[in-house]
């Protein structure tokens, strides 16, 4: 290793400070001039230093006569009347009656008291909220539970009209235990006589939410056609009817077959759509 003398370390001093061995106080201390200001030097008060005062010109005061006092204008039109100015003295707040520290107090009530009525208000509204969505989706779930019911209950009257076909068809119902109340109707209500059958039942009965093309549909209705055909349904369905309900059955079958027919053409020929105005056709 090689034998270096490691460096000395300067002394700090300070940076306004002066060493210079004419700065130096009788105790040995340094005296701290800062460097921004001039160093005081001892001057002699002579007469070279010391300078006469300026003359001035004399004030000429103003004469006081009588006829200089009445050609002065009054005081009113001399002062120029200055505009009312704002007020902006500065007035102490007012105390109350038991000290800063109720009144403190009184204000940090009033502020919990608005945030409560402010929170309750909020809460009562949420609670409203929830309510009425609780209500719609209740209203909605009841809506749902209704429609699947009726769906339920047309599936099951469909299947019901299809059987009942089926047994009448294959001869396996009893003669002359047909009533007006039991056959099979082509609707979902209960039918006691002709003016139970409307169109838009049979309709809905048949065709709606069922999901069926325009080929199905007219497929389906040509079969019902062919089932209500005055020709095919009287000598094959008397001898099933009671004797006392066989002029009713046969008055609301005639009917039922109307309705068909009706539902035939309007399938074949739909409903135009109305005429265009002038005014469309031109633009």
């Amino acid at each position: 290793m090689y034998n270096v003398k490691a460096p000395q370390r300067r002394p700090r001093r300070h940076p306004y400070t002066r060493m210079s061995h004419d700065n130096l106080r009788l105790d040995g201390f340094p005296h701290i001039i800062p460097t921004h200001q001039p160093i005081p030097r001892k001057t002699s008060l002579d007469e070279n230093t010391i300078r006469a005062p300026k003359a001035t010109a004399p004030q000429s005061t103003p004469e006081f006569d009588e006829a200089t006092i009445k050609a002065r204008p009054p005081l009113a039109a001399r002062v120029p009347v200055q505009p009312e100015a704002e007020d902006l003295t500065v007035r102490p707040a007012p105390v109350h009656p038991r000290g800063n520290i109720a009144l403190f107090r009184e204000v940090l009530d009033r502020v919990a008291r608005e945030a409560r009525a402010e929170e309750k208000e909020r809460r009562r509204a949420e609670d409203l909220r929830r309510q009425r969505e609780a209500e719609e989706l209740k209203r909605q779930a009841e809506e749902r539970k209704r429609q699947e019911e009726e769906r339920k209950r047309k599936v099951a009257a469909q299947d019901q009209y299809n059987v009942s076909w089926h047994f009448i068809i294959a001869g396996r119902v009893h003669p002359g235990s047909l009533r007006v109340g039991s056959f099979p109707w082509p609707v979902l209500l209960a039918v006691r006589s002709a003016e139970d059958i409307r169109m838009e039942d049979v309709e809905e009965f048949l065709f709606r939410d069922e999901g069926l093309t325009v080929g199905q549909e007219r497929d389906r209705l040509r079969q019902e056609i062919l089932r209500w055909h005055p020709d095919r349904f009287n000598p094959r369905i008397l001898s099933y009817i009671h004797p006392s309900d066989r002029a009713l059955i046969l008055e609301v079958a005639g009917c039922v077959a109307r309705i068909l027919n009706e539902l035939k053409s309007r399938m074949n020929c739909p409903t135009p759509s109305p005429p265009r105005s002038p005014t469309s056709q031109r633009t």
